[in-house]
């Protein structure tokens, strides 16, 4: 197995109409405009929406985080490090990667992430699945290449986390939203208002679809904060990972009257959180009983 995926930063676009030489003339542009940040990669190199931010953009050079270094593996996901690179956009430059942790692995959910707090240090979170993972601190504020960069390990956010996403909020303080264990697990956030030296959350989880008995029902959550930092909205998907008792019944959906299996996503809901109280409320302003 071929594990060599360059990932590409594209730094340009190309208008999208042209005509004979001009076309031709401006698909070569585009692919001159194209650079390779990350190389011998695996499954998922970079997370999806569910699990960021994975670059971020200070003192005028980008800081990018994704999985890379890979070796093949049974599995064929490749057995990858977390790796820091950055880009210089003025020079179109980037600086040589460098490992975050001297232990590779095949599991993509521990794909690192990286913020920065309002005083400018750098944080970066990695190897997250039903797991506290790995935080550090970048003991110096960014402004330095990524061989440059010293870290401390910090204490853990939480117990398990899986798909933590961070976002800076009301009073310039950070958010992160995770999943609390596996696929049935609850969904909840800390905040924190010291720059990560302490994490602080709700009294209870938001969500935890199997609170009522609903055993095996699982989602899949993303999550915006509002432009003043006050509210998270969130939206998310759920479904019937029947395991206990399995049943092929359980899969039948009454909209389209078949039996599906859980990769179909189909319910869409949607609560926001006052980030300030910690209430929940649904699309209708109504509060929500948690979890």
């Amino acid at each position: 197995m071929n594990l060599i995926f360059p990932f590409l930063l594209t730094l340009s676009l190309c208008p999208a109409t042209y005509f004979g030489q001009e076309l031709v003339a401006a698909k070569a542009k585009q692919a001159a405009d194209l650079l390779p940040f990350g190389h011998n990669g695996k499954f998922k190199m970079l997370y999806d929406s569910r699990q960021r931010p994975q670059s971020v953009f200070l003192k005028g050079r980008l800081y990018l985080v994704y999985n890379g270094d890979a070796k093949p593996t049974k599995n064929e996901k490749g057995k990858a490090y977390p790796m820091l690179i950055t880009y210089d956009p003025n020079e179109r430059i980037f600086s040589a990667p460098v490992r975050l942790s001297d232990k590779s692995e095949t599991d993509h959910h521990f794909s690192p992430i990286i913020w920065a707090d309002e005083d400018d240090f750098l944080h970066l979170l990695f190897g997250c699945h039903r797991t506290p993972g790995t935080y550090l601190v970048s003991k110096q504020p960014a402004g330095k290449e990524a061989k440059a960069i010293n870290w401390k390990e910090m204490p853990s956010i939480a117990p398990k986390l899986s798909y933590p996403t961070v976002h800076r909020i009301h009073g310039d303080k950070e958010i992160i939203y995770y999943r609390t264990d596996g696929h049935t697990s609850s969904w909840t956030y800390r905040i924190s208002e010291d720059n990560g030296k302490t994490w602080t959350g709700p009294p209870k989880d938001v969500t935890d679809l199997d609170s009522k008995g609903k055993l095996d029902w699982s989602s899949y959550q993303n999550k915006l904060p509002s432009k003043d930092g006050k509210r998270l909205h969130v939206v998310f998907t759920d479904y019937d990972d029947n395991k206990n008792s399995p049943s092929p019944q359980r899969f039948y959906n009454p909209r389209y009257d078949r039996l599906v299996d859980n990769e179909w996503k189909y319910n869409l809901s949607y609560l926001s959180i006052d980030l300030r109280t910690h209430a929940v409320c649904n699309a209708d302003g109504a509060s929500i009983d948690t979890p």
